[in-house]
């Protein structure tokens, strides 16, 4: 059985699968609105400057005529280059606007991207088989079905605006070149508007369609969404390793400051203890470090004013038998109430007045929840 067949596509897509995807170029597009884009802007530009820009036209045609009907061979050339000028530089001033229209719209549907993905050959497209599933997809018939109701649309809107002019078209033999590009303007102004409706509907339905789609294509079955966290999570080993990291970082060095005292080796261990014969009656190992992170508390409890002992041979004991948040076992009770014993009488390290009134022969009380 195909584990990654389209039936056993049950989960919604991953932010990861829909990075991959965007990065292949794979991201959420409806045609229809950039062509809806361009019929907005050519119905504004025809709205705003049509009858200026029709008058230009008209103008520019009477100068041309004129120059024809002259019994001079040689105007003929400067008409045809008036003419030409005209319709060059009006041709790239309209590309140029349409141009910048279409690549804003794509910026604001799919925000800047570039993806080769798609140029690449993809030898599964030279399949007859493939082929003839993508031609009679889903997908594909809906394309289709789009096609035909926009054609048939744009044929009916032709004839319809037609029969709604019939009578200035009929007329238009007796109409000269100041009639002619009026009716020209209004004309183009209720067919573009009609499209704008149309494409507008259009563009609406194929958004929810392609949206449709798209979430289609991009949904996972159940062992890809496993194989997708295994890749992601890693395996045990490096778990363990992000958990430890995890762990150093809540038991950073900065947390030194809130220990009571920190026995170091100066160079490579350094295990920082709560101790106040209230909460903590016994030392109580908070965190602990090597090498660099070692440095780290030491010099996080200096600039905190926690006091420091340097005893070799305990710290390396320490750092090796007890883990953190756990209590000291009962054969380092005798070294640590010496330190503990040392620093209360040199002042560095202030207790309350109560006496401690745990017996080493019992077991280490339970850490207080805070």
């Amino acid at each position: 059985m195909n584990q990654d067949s389209s039936s056993d596509k049950t989960e919604e897509p991953t932010p990861k699968k829909l990075r991959d995807a965007r990065k292949k170029g794979q991201v959420l597009q409806v045609k229809d609105l950039a062509s809806l884009s361009t019929f907005f802007v050519v119905f504004m530009m025809v709205f705003l400057l049509g009858n200026d820009l029709l008058g230009l036209m008209g103008r520019y045609l009477n100068f041309s005529l004129e120059l024809m009907k002259k019994d001079n061979s040689a105007n003929i050339p400067i008409a045809i280059e008036t003419a030409t000028y005209f319709f060059v530089v009006g041709s790239v001033i309209v590309g140029l606007v349409l141009a910048i229209t279409i690549f804003a719209v794509k910026i604001a549907e799919v925000g800047f991207l570039f993806s080769t993905e798609p140029l690449k050959m993809d030898f599964k497209k030279l399949n007859p088989v493939e082929g003839f599933k993508r031609i009679y997809s889903k997908k594909s018939l809906v394309e289709f079905g789009k096609s035909f109701i926009k054609s048939t649309a744009l044929i009916s809107l032709v004839f319809a605006i037609y029969f709604s002019y019939s009578d200035e078209i009929i007329n238009l033999y007796n109409c000269d070149v100041n009639c002619l590009f009026p009716l020209v303007s209004e004309v183009l102004k209720t067919y573009i508007i009609w499209i704008l409706v149309l494409f507008s509907m259009i563009t609406v339905v194929d958004y929810w369609i392609q949206a449709h789609f798209f979430k289609k294509s991009m949904m996972m079955t159940k062992d890809e969404v496993k194989r997708e966290y295994k890749d992601t999570e890693g395996n045990p080993e490096i778990k363990g390793e992000r958990k430890r990291i995890h762990r150093e970082i809540l038991n950073s060095p900065a947390q030194a400051k809130k220990s009571s005292f920190v026995v170091t080796n100066p160079t490579h261990y350094s295990i920082a203890f709560l101790f106040d014969r209230e909460d903590y009656k016994i030392p109580f190992v908070h965190i602990k470090g090597i090498n660099q992170s070692a440095l780290e508390i030491r010099r996080d409890a200096r600039d905190e004013g926690v006091p420091i002992v340097e005893n070799i041979q305990l710290a390396r004991a320490l750092y090796a038998e007890v883990n953190e948040n756990e209590y000291i076992p009962s054969h380092f009770f005798k070294p640590l109430s010496d330190v503990i014993a040392g620093l209360v009488k040199s002042g560095a390290l202030v207790l309350p007045n109560s006496q401690p009134t745990h017996d080493p022969n019992q077991p280490p009380p339970q850490r207080p929840d805070h």
